[in-house]
């Protein structure tokens, strides 16, 4: 080769080098950022570290993989847990705290209830609970809307692929992600500072403090103790303005199904035919929440999905206003969404099977005296840093330690 085209090369290679640099730094940046957060560990080392007593509390809050049935079936198993919670995420604030006995919630994993049917084969598979707490939504009984269908339960949910590889990328472009929060990360910043007591795994959980416990419960750490963004569902006046003029997130102008109330029905009667003693609840929505809907003309359905079950073939426990057992507005994390304090007066309202107690509710009432009007019962007050805030701006006093 001449020396004039061997330079030519050269510079040919420097150039295609050059590119291969600016291409593969952003994906070097983009795979350090997923491993320094831990979006990289394999569900079952998640498992692993979220049943290890010796060590730290885990709290496990992936921004990349939609794996939330995948991992509460992990825990379920891992656990074998002899009172479950089922439901969406109006469940998820049941925690194992409140119980004598192990328990999972296998909670935001239900999102209508066509899913009950698969979702109770798949637990029933894994072993059987004495007690199941199942959750219904008012929004599920509606009729002429299709839902969608249930996907499979998947072998490997945390498995890495491009478009999950590249998501950091994404948020730093979308302005979701800082470039400081990304510095924090990529150096290992080992946790949020509101939860020093917990050992976060993923994303959401090391830079928010948001994420499921070793139990399958959610903490909001970032909405209970920063000043993070506030969700339209916890704008009163957004909430309200929607009720007003029928929007369809809250089902307005809408007709009950009764083949969907005879879902509930189904799926009911298989679980207490495999030996389950079931509770079936109406979970709470914040009292003037309550009355706005009932104030609404758009909103009728409602109430009549609340006869609708009261006259089913099941029991229903119907905590849909939940100020008759003690809640108020300052328990609850948004419009319908009741805090650990409001789940635990919900608990305290059910006798549990004769025998051994599963749960006892004089001692959730005294719970619910000494943190009333809080949102989060921290039962291990050392793992956070911070007393809960006022994030409601309900002018709510959060004066416990």
């Amino acid at each position: 080769m001449r020396r004039g085209s061997a330079a030519g090369f050269r510079r040919y290679l420097a150039v295609v080098a050059l590119g291969l640099v600016m291409m593969l730094s952003p994906l070097a940046l983009s795979l350090l950022l997923l491993w320094q957060s831990d979006e990289l560990t394999a569900l079952d080392a998640v498992i692993v570290a979220q049943s290890d007593p010796a060590a730290p509390p885990t709290l496990y809050g992936t921004a990349v993989h939609a794996n939330e049935r995948e991992h509460r079936f992990a825990l379920l198993e891992r656990r074998d847990p002899r009172v479950v919670a089922l439901g969406s995420s109006r469940m998820e604030q049941f925690r194992q705290p409140y119980f004598d006995a192990p328990f999972v919630c296998l909670c935001t994993i239900m999102g209508a209830i066509e899913d009950a049917e698969p979702l109770i084969e798949a637990m029933l598979a894994r072993g059987r609970p004495e007690v199941v707490l199942f959750g219904v939504d008012y929004w599920w009984f509606v009729a002429g809307e299709a839902a969608a269908p249930v996907p499979p339960l998947r072998m490997a949910p945390n498995q890495l692929t491009l478009q999950k590889t590249l998501a950091p990328l994404r948020w730093l472009a979308e302005g979701r992600l800082s470039a400081a929060d990304a510095m924090a990360v990529a150096s290992g910043d080992p946790r949020p500072a509101a939860l020093p007591g917990y050992r976060p795994l993923g994303m959401a959980a090391r830079l928010s403090g948001r994420g499921v416990r070793a139990d399958g419960s959610a903490l909001h750490g970032d909405m209970l103790f920063s000043d993070g963004p506030i969700r339209d569902s916890q704008r009163m006046a957004v909430v309200r303005e929607r009720i007003a003029d029928g929007h369809p997130l809250y089902a307005a102008d809408r007709r009950v199904d009764p083949g969907r109330i005879a879902l509930v029905e189904q799926a009911i009667a298989h679980l207490q035919e495999a030996g389950v003693r079931v509770y079936v609840l109406l979970p709470p929505m914040m009292g003037r929440v309550v009355d706005w809907l009932r104030a609404s003309p758009h909103h009728a359905y409602v109430e009549a999905v609340r006869a609708a079950l009261a006259e089913s073939r099941v029991t229903v426990h119907d905590f849909h206003d939940a100020r008759p057992i003690g809640a108020d507005d300052c328990e609850f994390l948004d419009d319908r969404h009741a805090g650990d304090v409001a789940m635990m007066r919900v608990l305290a309202r059910l006798t549990p099977p004769a025998g051994a107690p599963l749960w006892r509710p004089a001692r959730l009432r005294e719970q619910t005296q000494t943190w009333r009007g809080h949102a989060l019962a921290p039962f291990e007050s050392a793992r956070y840093a911070s007393r809960e805030r006022d994030f409601l701006n309900f002018g709510c006093s959060k004066d416990r330690p």
